[in-house]
């Protein structure tokens, strides 16, 4: 009997303890209606300045001046005086002769944001200009007196032509380039769910599309997009 008595003793808190951990594994189950399932989930979305897909955009360039047809020159050439600086567009050569055959020589490529000073115009498309106290010649076209000019952007980025419209899924940025990080892109609007524009192109590769915007061909990131009329569903 006395030792029936000392087993239940020892019984009685392992018993507790038992319970006691139970309860507490316990404590963080969702309860749940027999026979229905419950799903919990978190979703995250990445914030579209963190996206790492830029496609690739380059300062474009028109034709490189060799590829150009040749501009008339010869030995009656006359140059009407101007003064006035003049920088390239992107860039030109400045010759010893105002000429692009073998008998000229390149004696330096002007760039972008460079400055000469041009001193005549002639009608046949050259300039006669003054480099380091040089009297040199360039093809006028290659030239502009917009010391400010900005070569345009050419876009690289291949996009396959589309025909639908879209919206955002929440909102998206329109871009005038398809490139967060680019130091010429501005953001144009903030596209709002429910606000529908015209998809034109798109690239897969990159996850960028191309839209129309009031006139303005404008890019955002496709991830963003979903197709008007699932919006409305």
């Amino acid at each position: 009997m006395k030792n029936i008595m000392i087993k239940n003793i020892l019984i009685l808190p392992v018993a507790a303890l038992c319970f006691s951990l139970a309860s507490c594994g316990n404590e963080n189950i969702p309860q749940t209606t027999p026979g229905v399932e419950t799903t919990q989930t978190t979703v995250y979305t990445q914030p579209e300045e963190t996206v790492p897909t830029d496609p690739v955009e380059t300062t474009a360039a028109t034709q490189p001046e060799e590829t150009q047809p040749p501009v008339q020159s010869g030995p009656d050439m006359v140059f009407t005086p101007v003064n006035e600086k003049v920088t390239a567009k992107i860039e030109v050569n400045l010759r010893d002769l105002p000429s692009q055959g073998t008998d000229s020589k390149i004696l330096h490529t002007l760039g972008n944001g460079e400055t000469v000073k041009r001193t005549g115009i002639s009608d046949t498309g050259w300039s006669e200009l003054t480099w380091k106290g040089k009297t040199c010649y360039a093809v006028s076209s290659y030239l502009t007196t917009d010391l400010d000019y900005k070569p345009p952007v050419q876009i690289q980025t291949p996009f396959i032509p589309v025909a639908e419209q879209v919206t955002a899924k929440e909102a998206v940025n329109l871009r005038t380039l398809p490139s967060t990080t680019h130091p010429d892109v501005e953001v144009v609007v903030k596209l709002e769910n429910g606000q529908v524009v015209t998809r034109t192109g798109v690239n897969e590769d990159v996850g960028w599309s191309r839209v129309e915007w009031e006139g303005q061909t404008l890019y955002c990131i496709s991830s963003y997009l979903q197709l008007a009329e699932e919006d409305t569903q």
